[in-house]
């Protein structure tokens, strides 16, 4: 806080003057007379030839302290003002910051809007903010045409009259709510900028760079000193460099509308034939998935007709092993009635007992042949039932 008080003195602000520093304690100059304290701006009854010394007094110490300080009071109006031996004082330089705060032209504007509508009460001819505050960034502005700018810009305010039009109340509030880039690396749209500039659209970052009318370069006088025909001349040469630009600038879109359209076509195609693939794939999966869904049901099916020829071959074996004993039954049967009381056999009398045995074999084989032909003939009753179920599925 001592350092930017001292920096106002040394930049010739009034100010009140820092006389010692001790454990964080600034002691300062007593501003007031026999004890009294100088009145707050807004407190202080002044004529209104006093008000528009004090205005012009007020701005200049902005710009003196923007420019030689290069800071930015950032709680500035009546309240912050100190009225003492007919002169302004600015108090309350805590809360200021510098150029490089990122705030920091937001505290300018948001001082010159609490300025420019005290004085404008008081029935002063004030500048519109947007004005105040051009005025005080301006780079071109200097001590040896800073006079002549202000003369200039009273006819001006006197042309127009203290109260503001609808428009150029809208032109307010819009201009205390826009984007300012505070140099022109934050510059985002400069090509559309140079167009604006020429359809007469004011560019707020102009004046804080000190550029030209038409952006081209850096400028060595305000805007408002220069002759009205170079005014006029300037203006003609921006129209016509901006229809050419405007002119490149067509082109540059449709030729970017046109690669645009391409990419997007191209971007189609390539996905219209990963989606084929993709649906090339999908129907591949699908099928072997079919296909080995089949597979396993012929697997299933075939397990299933091994498992009933095992039983038929089961039960099979098991008839031939009844029937066999029955042929051995029966022949048994047959040798003892063949037989007579004696014991003797009357239907192989007179044979030997190997030829006996042979006989007996050859019978007992024939009699399995038999059986063997009759089963296959016949037809087991799963099989039957599976037939007429499968008959029954074909009527429906």
């Amino acid at each position: 806080y001592q350092r930017r008080v001292r920096g106002l003195n040394t930049a010739g602000i009034n100010s009140p003057k820092p006389i010692m520093l001790r454990n964080h304690v600034l002691l300062m100059a007593f501003l007031g007379k026999d004890g009294w304290a100088a009145p707050r701006l807004k407190d202080a009854d002044l004529s209104e030839e006093k008000l528009r010394e004090l205005y012009l007094q007020c701005i200049i110490m902005m710009r003196k302290m923007y420019h030689s300080c290069r800071l930015v009071h950032a709680d500035l109006s009546e309240y912050n003002i100190l009225y003492h031996k007919g002169e302004l004082y600015i108090i309350d330089v805590s809360q200021s910051v510098e150029h490089d705060h990122p705030f920091a032209l937001d505290f300018l504007r948001k001082d010159c809007t609490n300025i420019t509508d005290f004085f404008r009460k008081r029935n002063v001819a004030v500048m519109t903010t947007r004005e105040l505050f051009d005025f005080v960034t301006d780079l071109a502005i200097t001590e040896d045409n800073m006079n002549d700018y202000l003369e200039k810009l009273q006819e001006k305010i006197a042309a127009r009259g203290n109260t503001l039009t609808a428009e150029m109340e809208v032109d307010e509030e819009v201009f205390k709510n826009a984007y300012i880039p505070r140099n022109l690396t934050e510059v985002l749209h400069y090509e559309r900028d140079v167009l604006l500039k020429g359809k007469d659209k004011e560019i707020l970052y102009q004046t804080l760079t000190g550029m030209k009318a038409d952006l081209s370069g850096a400028t060595d006088s305000p805007y408002l000193l220069k002759d009205e025909k170079q005014v006029e001349k300037v203006v003609q040469n921006l129209a016509k460099t901006n229809l050419e630009e405007g002119a490149k600038l067509t082109e540059k879109e449709n030729n970017l509308q046109v690669q645009q359209n391409e990419e997007t076509k191209e971007s189609k195609s390539i996905e219209n034939h990963k989606s084929a693939k993709a649906n090339e794939e999908q129907k591949k999966e699908e099928k072997e998935k079919q296909n080995e869904e089949q597979k396993e049901e012929q697997k299933g099916k075939q397990k299933e007709k091994q498992k009933e020829e095992q039983k038929v071959q089961k039960e099979s074996d098991n008839e031939e092993e009844t029937s066999s004993e029955e042929a051995d039954s029966n022949s048994d049967e047959d040798n003892s009635d063949d037989s007579d009381g004696t014991g003797k056999k009357k239907k192989f009398e007179g044979v030997d007992r190997e030829e006996e045995r042979r006989l007996r074999k050859e019978r007992k084989k024939a009699v399995k042949e038999e059986n063997r032909e009759k089963r296959k003939n016949k037809t087991p009753k799963h099989l039957k039932k599976k037939r007429k179920e499968a008959a029954a599925k074909k009527k429906k």
